[in-house]
Parts: C-alpha cells; structure tokens; sequence
C-alpha cells in the first residue's frame, strides 16, 4: 500500500512538472512573438503630428528651465518657426514610441546638414544636435519608418524639412495680420481659425505660461498641425501633450503674446 502511495505521488508529480513546463514554453513563444511584432513595428498609429515652436518663446523656456546658465542656439537673433518633431500617434493619445530597433547614423544627414542645422535645431548653444536628432529618429523616426515616406533616417527628416516648407507657420500667420509684436497679443481663437483657414484642419495649439512683474503670460509657444497616413492635413485629437517646464494648452480669455526680439521687429518694418 505504501509503495502504491509512492508512486501515485511520483506520477503527479510528474504530471505536475510536465503541465508547468508547457505553460512556460508557451508564454515564453507568446513574449518572444510581442517583442518580433514590437521590433518589426507592430505599433499601429493613424496620424503623424507635425510640430514646429517659435524660436522666441523656446528660448523664454529654456532659460527657465535652465536657470537662466545656458545660452539659447540663436539668442538674440530674429526667430523663425523650427522644427520639433514628427509624431506618429493613435488618435487620443501620445504615442507609440520606440517601435523598432533603430540606430542614428549622422553621416546620412550630410546632405541635408546645413538645412537642419536650421530649421530643426537643438536649442542649446552648447549640445551637440545629433543628440537631439537621434532621440528623435529613435523614439519617434522607429515608428513613422512604417510609412515609405518616412522609411529610412534620411527621408525622415527630409519629410520633416518638406513639411516645413509646406506649412510656413510664419508666412501663414502674416497672410492673416498675425505678427510678432512687442506689446499686443492675440485671442487664441483668431491664431487657431487663421491655421485651420489655410490648411483646411483644426490644429493643436500650446502656449508658454510665465509670470512676470508678479501677472501671468501666455506666449504663442507651439503649433501642432495634424496628418493622415497619406499626408493630407486632419483636425488634431487635441489629445495635450507638454513641452516642458511651462508648457500648457493655451488660454481661451486670454490674449496670447506672438513676439520676437528687435532685430525682428526692424525687419518687418523695412
């Protein structure tokens, strides 16, 4: 009887081992199979968030953010609208990121070095840009490369540059008497309708909150304008993103300060 006991207990626990092993393999393969899918770029998006921020506003947010210890790329120069970023995005959220194993290879930039350096610049005067380029082939780059646009490094940002071009922020604004001033700002409404006019979609709008002399301001930070996977332009999900320190959807009763330095202004006038 006690060897019957004994063997009976082997065989369960035999039986035992051998299910546990097979449920392991198999969540094991399922593991293995979400991380091809995830490095083959299994994360799906339906639109691409094309972002450009106004050189005078970055900068304000930068030395905040900094302390006021780091100088900006082109301080005290006339701003121009620059390149962010292109993000691939699900309606209603912020990503997917990291979609693909990817490496940054600056030296595929070369052709088109000189017009990153400006128009798709790193704020810092002291970082080096591929830094800033790199994170963005990696974290963004790794996802839109599903499209053909956008399938190598060098076409990313040649797409980014292209899209520049296509949507001068600054060209559009002055066709609709939005202009950098010194002292008078815009109702958020009228900078929105002016983008939506001309592209034919709602675009998503940030400002940059500060305080000065103790009263809140709102400077024209960042404007979002939103695609579809054939590049045609689309209303944004509004879903918010930050900017960093201070960065925030812009103010509805507020006016939104669109200014620049003097050399700026001077060049308006001529």
């Amino acid at each position: 009887m006690g060897s019957y006991k004994l063997i009976l207990s082997f065989l369960c626990l035999t039986v035992c081992f051998f299910i546990s092993s097979v449920l392991a393999e198999a969540e094991t393969e399922n593991s293995i199979d979400a991380l091809q899918e995830n490095e083959n770029g299994g994360h799906d998006w339906n639109e691409l968030v094309f972002t450009q921020e106004w050189g005078h506003s970055a900068c304000l947010q930068f030395k905040e953010r900094t302390g006021g210890k780091e100088a900006c790329r082109y301080e005290g120069k006339p701003s121009i609208w620059s390149i962010h970023g292109i993000w691939p995005t699900e309606t209603g959220t912020s990503g997917p990121n990291f979609c693909s194993k990817v490496k940054f290879d600056e030296s595929l930039l070369d052709p088109i070095m000189n017009e990153l350096n400006e128009y798709w610049y790193e704020i810092s005067a002291i970082k080096d840009p591929k830094d800033f380029w790199s994170h963005e082939w990696v974290k963004h780059g790794s996802c839109a490369k599903q499209a053909e646009e956008f399938s190598t490094e060098l076409k990313y940002f040649q797409q980014g540059l292209i899209l520049r071009n296509k949507y001068d922020m600054y060209t559009l604004f002055k066709d609709n008497s939005i202009i950098p001033q010194v002292t008078q700002g815009y109702p958020i409404q009228v900078i929105s309708s002016a983008v939506t006019k001309a592209l034919g979609g709602t675009p998503h709008i940030q400002c940059l909150h500060v305080k000065e002399d103790g009263k809140a301001k709102y400077y024209l930070l960042t404007v979002e304008v939103c695609l579809n996977k054939d590049l045609q332009v689309v209303n944004c999900s509004g879903h918010s993103r930050t900017y960093q320190q201070g960065s925030l959807d812009c103010p509805k009763d507020e006016l939104i300060i669109y200014t620049d330095n003097f050399a700026r202004k001077k060049t308006d006038e001529l």
